[in-house]
């Protein structure tokens, strides 16, 4: 049977020896100059009547060296073309994800770009036929290095009849990173194996400081797309699969400022990571199988492997197996993963994310180190010590919020306070761009006596606000946990709404605290369920949320008016609530005036029951139990009366 072996590695002008590391490998330097290959991109396409195979190639790599070879096997003489292609047709993994009910979080879309190192595009555009029991003797001629432990390998490809296409490279003396330009190699052969252990190999050193554009990694990530017509899959290795279960958004709440459009393939890439490191990577994922009839070799397999440069021992293999199932390349999350979990809606999830969720800000317990006082300043809890008295001053025409031990005016920051403060910074939605600091505080900027100074966003009402404490350094270091935890206690999102409720749930435009051990959940038809950890149903207390047409029918073509007296009615025959009540409460909500919560008993259940614009929102316990659960009830009420917005 002929073989596909295909092999890619990068020796490099040197006079000396050295010995194989286990870093990225198949790359050696001359002298100090390091360069290694840090990603395989492979494209095959099999004939099976002509019993040959074309293999496109792309190699990134980091590193300086200005000289080196590339050695490609063949089974047999191959055919070479140099030039730019475009082989497989325009397929990409393609995720299918849950609503996102706290799409109104408000998020700062900035970007910054910087440039990156000096990369260079070194193009083959010649090479030498090697024969395998000469491979050895021509890099000792032409001064490229033999590390030790090579020959053993290069021995072994040439016992099985291979040659060498050697391709003799330079590139950029200024570059530290780049790829090989394509080239099109096509040999007779009839199966797919891909020999690895070549790349276990390096040279040179990686200077620490390097400015590279492509990361050195200790696993070398390898694409794989076989056009033939069946799937292809892998015979002397695992197929890993991914966990769906786990793949995220961003976390809305904990990113609010930090908004980014790759974050769902960035959690389904570490998902996938993880996949394959607990198989040691010895394993492929099969990302897609698909077959496409408009294709002159209908079927496009994509596999994706992470092979650690220790485990490069084997040459990874693949054969068709026209039994196996296709795989398609559109994955649909609503399957696998609850949307409030998805999207990160709550500051219960931030706490609790387990890494799943991609650039989440670190989770920090403060709570032990956080003095008992607590104040509201703009829609903002802060923790201070018990007595601290709050002063809101107006210095260069801004309003900033001090809170200290006594009450303070803009004098204080005439000469250097002594007296601890905490001070608030807060920054509207007009001045997003400008720089998160405080403009006046110039002390601030003194090494002495700032510390802690923590900028940071939150959500719902789109403020962002700069927090620093000001003390003096014995102060300081003797209070340094309490001082840390109270600029930090809002970055948490603990406690956001109130003091005593931990958690909070952004839906649809609105935010609502809830208490430790409960848990939030959506169902199919859009309602939210919020109830203690394990309950069920209609046995449980429970927030509740659900569109208004779930209970009255309406057309988009129904007026203001219709709509508001359709609702009265049904919350009448539903909840036992007078229709004038509910008509008059509905209309002061529609008008921007107030909230105002109904209490009801009906259903076997008792509760309180609003409206907002679209949504009917609940809190209520089956009646027998009501009375254990009617002070905080109350208390979440008071909550969202206090933090409404219109």
């Amino acid at each position: 049977m002929r073989q596909i072996i295909v092999f890619f590695t990068l020796f490099v002008l040197t006079f000396v020896k050295i010995a194989p590391a286990t870093s990225n490998g198949g790359f050696f330097s001359a002298s100090e100059e390091a360069i290694h290959q840090n990603r395989l991109n492979l494209t095959y396409v099999v004939n099976e009547a002509e019993h040959t195979v074309t293999v496109f190639t792309r190699i990134q790599y980091v590193g300086g060296a200005d000289q080196f070879v590339w050695l490609f096997p063949v089974p047999n003489e191959p055919i070479v073309q140099f030039r730019s292609f475009t082989l497989r047709p325009p397929i990409d993994l393609e995720f299918l994800t849950p609503p996102n009910y706290c799409n109104h979080l408000y998020e700062v879309n900035e970007n910054y770009g910087s440039g990156g190192p000096e990369r260079d595009q070194p193009q083959p555009d010649n090479y030498t036929l090697i024969p395998g029991d000469d491979v050895i003797r021509w890099m000792q001629d032409n001064h490229y290095s033999i590390p030790n432990g090579v020959e053993t390998v290069l021995d072994d490809y040439a016992a099985q009849g291979m040659s060498f296409v050697a391709f003799e490279l330079a590139q950029n003396p200024e570059a530290t990173s780049g790829y090989i330009g394509e080239v099109m190699i096509t040999y007779h052969a009839d199966t797919v194996i891909v020999p690895l252990r070549l790349t276990a190999f390096s040279s040179g050193i990686l200077p620490e400081d390097i400015d590279t554009f492509y990361p050195v990694e200790s696993r070398l990530p390898i694409e794989i797309t076989i056009l033939g017509n069946a799937r292809y899959i892998p015979i002397n290795m695992e197929q890993a699969i991914v966990d769906f279960t786990h793949i995220r958004s961003i976390h809305a709440v904990g990113n609010i400022a930090n908004p980014s459009l790759s974050q769902i393939t960035q959690s389904y890439n570490i998902q996938r990571s993880l996949a394959l490191r607990q198989l040691n990577g010895n394993a492929f994922v099969t990302e897609f199988a698909l077959r496409r009839s408009s294709l002159k070799h209908p079927y496009i397999t994509q596999l994706y492997g992470e092979i650690p440069h220790d485990e490069m021992t084997l040459d990874p293999a693949f054969a068709p197996d026209p039994s196996a199932p296709d795989v398609s390349n559109v994955i649909d999350l609503n399957n696998y993963v609850e949307p409030m979990e998805f999207w990160g809606c709550s500051t219960r999830s931030l706490r609790y994310n387990d890494g799943v969720y991609a650039q989440a800000i670190p989770y920090v317990d403060v709570a032990p180190h956080l003095p008992s006082g607590r104040t509201r300043v703009a829609d903002l809890w802060l923790a201070h010590p018990s007595g601290w008295m709050l002063s809101e001053l107006t210095i260069n025409e801004r309003t900033v919020y001090v809170l200290a031990p006594e009450v303070v005016d803009e004098t204080i920051f005439d000469d250097l306070p002594t007296m601890p403060m905490l001070i608030v910074f807060m920054v509207g939605f007009i001045e997003w761009s400008d720089p998160p600091r405080v403009p006046f505080l110039n002390i601030l900027e003194q090494s002495s006596p700032a510390r802690a100074v923590q900028p940071f966003y939150y959500p719902h009402n789109g403020n962002r606000a700069t927090l620093a404490i000001l003390t003096t350094p014995e102060d300081f270091e003797t209070n340094q946990a309490m001082y840390e935890a109270m600029t930090a206690y809002p970055l948490t999102f603990q406690y956001h709404l109130h003091p005593t409720l931990r958690h909070t749930v952004f839906f649809d435009g609105m935010a609502f605290a809830y208490p430790e051990g409960w848990i939030e959940s959506v169902n199919d038809a859009g309602n939210l369920f919020i109830m203690p950890l394990g309950s069920t149903g209609q046995n449980a207390p429970m927030l509740h949320i659900y569109p208004t047409t779930d209970i009255f029918e309406y057309t988009e073509t129904s007026s203001r008016e219709e709509k508001i007296v359709g609702f009265s009615e049904q919350l009448e025959a539903t909840y036992n609530i007078d229709q004038q009540v509910a008509y008059s409460t509905i209309t002061s909500y529609t008008g921007c005036e107030e909230i105002t919560w109904l209490f009801f008993h009906a259903n076997g259940r008792m509760g309180f029951l609003r409206a907002s614009f679209s949504n009917l929102i609940e809190i209520s316990a089956p009646e027998e139990v009501y009375a254990e659960y009617e002070d905080l009830f109350e208390l979440m009420i008071q909550v969202d009366q206090l933090v409404f917005v219109c």
